[in-house]
């Protein structure tokens, strides 16, 4: 290869030189070798020989013009070649014998430096030109041994040309086979020889680095199209490889990096780096061979598979809490479905038979009274275990929407004392009740405080030795404390995961959600709750709430305000009930009869029909109902009436869901006020007088 590289450098050159250039070099070159042959044979008075040479001379000249301008190198060899023989030839003239050594040196040359096409026929020309003023000095004592050497000279300078020439063919076609397998794989490669310090950049690499066909590699910075924060690393790793000392001819095992190119045109690639070192005859660096692969496109492929990994995980992450959400979700409709089926089903029974007793057998009217007075409050359990099953599973997923309200502490204690006291008895249990400094008014939700004292109560009774006493105090301060202390001591095994869900002490029946659920709750209310216990003091639960504030106090004390009777009520008001259900329908209507003149309707259209055939003053509508409901009711009453030209009805919402995002959902609608259901004879008189007072100020 870098023979045939000379060559090609030698013909540009050639090319390079004039016309007139080459034929004055040949025509001086063949005119000086004829002209030596002439005047040695003018001299001996050969003139005949001399004419012919000159005939010759002018035969050489035309013919090295035709060389010159078809075949520049071929014409520079056999100018060369005619040289080399007019040299032999002059040395036998002038030395005879010893002459010959410059036929030996000529044949060499010739052999060994011209293309192997057309080394064997100038050698052939030189040795027949030795022969011949051989045999011109010596005539007929010409040595045929000399001839012998010189032929045999000849014949193992050529044998040896033509295994030199074979070994240099098989490794260009080993190059050759290298380079196209490299063509093949997409891979660049670079050599570089230790011995001449060059390196060789395959078409591939060339092409990698951005750098055109016709750029001398030879001058070429590999470092320099390496960023710089790789350079470094790859220089150190590059110089280590190289810098080993191993058997002589020894290639190492291929050594691989990932590393960034800057192509000419300042953009970016990233390549596979392959390479081997082959060590020389003492074993240091010879040769050194590495390949390249783009790998710019796989990588960006990883790339998005990694992020569709990102995503898959995220996904799979959203659906993992997906599910355990909706079984958190199944787990809480269990538990509604529990209390629905279980706690639900004494106070609706104990209903039952209240009503029962009511319609069929007369009574005194103190029974009757008795038997209401426990039929209302049967009712209100009932829908308090209902809430608190349904408020439940918000509590537990931290998105319960805590609207605090004045709750009297000491009222609700009595009253759970009160409800338990039969439980106590069993057990000769007394309550000791330290609670005189009130009142104890803490900010809380009534029903979640009420389930929280109940819990914290049946445990103490069930946890309390025979005849002992159950110590419940109240204190005062900026926040309100609740301590409930009996004289049993929790069991070891289950102190540290007391509050904990399912947590029981193999109690028959417990469930393990008492204190987990009373925890709850009272973190929902922004509280605490809080144990301790031993064998001498037995133990203490201790429920902190906040204090009631003037947030929290004035709407109750506007409650309070609404609950006194107002001159301005009207006693002949105009009054429609909207309600699907015709039981709460009559039961609402029977309420408010004697307020004024009461009309029903079973849905909202019916409604949109009566307060556009007659304007009623107050409105009581139910949110959810069939062929229109109530929030999409609304907004049409209010559109008609604004139309109408007709003063605006108050229009209250009635609804089972009483929670803050369905009363924020009814006031944005068009409602004046939301109240939950059922709604109380007491509760219907404060809603309308407040609408008188509030409609007395307006004018």
């Amino acid at each position: 290869m870098k023979a045939k590289t000379r060559r090609l450098r030698i013909v540009e050159k050639i090319r390079c030189l004039s016309r007139r250039s080459m034929v004055m070099a040949g025509a001086v070159g063949c005119t000086v070798v004829v002209g030596v042959k002439g005047a040695y044979d003018f001299s001996q008075g050969l003139h005949q020989a001399t004419l012919v040479g000159i005939a010759l001379s002018l035969a050489l000249i035309l013919f090295c013009i035709a060389l010159a301008r078809r075949y520049p190198l071929l014409f520079f060899e056999f100018v060369v070649a005619i040289a080399s023989a007019a040299w032999v030839a002059a040395s036998v003239f002038t030395y005879g014998v010893d002459g010959i050594v410059w036929a030996f040196a000529s044949i060499g040359a010739s052999l060994l430096i011209a293309p192997s096409r057309h080394s064997g026929f100038f050698a052939l020309c030189i040795l027949a030109t030795a022969i011949a003023a051989l045999h011109r000095v010596m005539g007929s004592d010409i040595s045929i041994a000399l001839v012998v050497e010189l032929v045999a000279f000849t014949a193992l300078i050529h044998l040896y040309k033509l295994s030199m020439s074979s070994q240099r063919e098989a490794v260009e076609n080993k190059r050759v086979r290298l380079d196209l397998l490299l063509r093949c794989s997409d891979a660049g490669s670079l050599e570089w020889d230790g011995g001449t310090d060059r390196a060789h950049y395959s078409p591939r690499l060339r092409e990698m680095l951005g750098l055109s066909a016709d750029v001398d590699t030879a001058r070429v910075d590999f470092w320099s199209y390496l960023p710089p924060g790789f350079r470094e690393r790859v220089k150190q790793v590059f110089l280590r490889q190289i810098g080993a000392v191993t058997a002589p001819y020894e290639s190492t095992p291929p050594l691989w990096m990932e590393y960034p190119i800057v192509r000419a045109d300042k953009s970016r690639i990233w390549v596979h780096a392959r390479a081997i070192r082959i060590s020389g005859a003492d074993g240091r660096f010879a040769r050194y061979v590495c390949t390249f692969v783009d790998i710019t496109e796989r990588l960006e492929v990883e790339r998005q598979l990694r992020l569709a990994n990102v995503r898959v995980e995220g996904q799979t992450q959203k659906l993992t809490h997906q599910r355990a959400a909706l079984e958190r979700a199944l787990q809480a409709r269990e538990e509604v479905e529990h209390v629905a089926r279980h706690d639900l089903k004494t106070p609706l029974a104990q209903i039952v038979s209240i009503t029962d007793t009511l319609r069929h057998g007369p009574a005194p009217a103190e029974t009757n009274d008795a038997l209401l007075a426990t039929l209302e409050a049967t009712a209100r359990r009932a829908m308090r275990m209902l809430k608190l099953a349904i408020d439940f599973y918000p509590i537990e997923e931290g998105r319960f929407e805590f609207v605090p309200e004045p709750v009297d502490l000491a009222g609700v204690v009595r009253n759970v004392c009160e409800t338990f006291r039969t439980h106590a008895d069993t057990k000769q249990l007394s309550f000791v009740l330290d609670f005189s400094r009130g009142p104890f008014r803490a900010e809380g939700d009534l029903v979640l405080c009420e389930t929280i004292v109940e819990n914290l109560v049946k445990n103490a009774i069930e946890a309390a030795p025979e005849g002992s006493r159950i110590t419940i105090a109240l204190h005062n301060g900026p926040r309100v404390w609740l301590s409930i202390h009996n004289e049993g001591m929790v069991p070891p095994e289950v102190q540290s995961t007391f509050f904990q869900k399912y947590s029981t002490a193999g109690k028959a029946g417990g469930t393990g959600l008492g204190t987990y659920s009373a925890r709850l709750m009272a973190r929902a209310q922004r509280g605490e709750l809080r144990m301790s216990t031993s064998q001498e003091d037995g133990t203490r639960l201790v429920l902190e709430l906040g204090a009631v504030s003037d947030e929290c106090e004035r709407p109750a004390a506007q409650e309070r305000q609404d609950a006194v009777p107002s001159k301005a009520a009207a006693s002949e008001w105009d009054i429609l009930v909207v309600d699907d259900d015709a039981y709460s329908s009559l039961a609402i209507a029977g309420i408010a009869d004697s307020h004024g003149i009461v009309r029903t309707a079973p849905n909202g259209r019916a409604a949109l029909e009566s307060v556009m055939a007659n304007r009623p003053d107050v409105i009581f509508m139910d949110l959810e109902m069939p062929v229109m409901g109530g929030l999409e009711t609304v907004g049409l009453v209010r559109s008609f009436q604004a139309k109408a030209a007709q003063r605006p009805s108050v229009v209250i919402a009635l609804s089972a869901h009483d929670d803050p995002q369905t009363m924020r959902q009814a006031r944005a609608s068009g409602f004046d006020r939301c109240e939950g259901k059922p709604i109380t004879r007491d509760r219907m008189a404060r809603v309308l007088d407040a609408v008188a007072a509030a409609l007395e100020d307006a004018r």
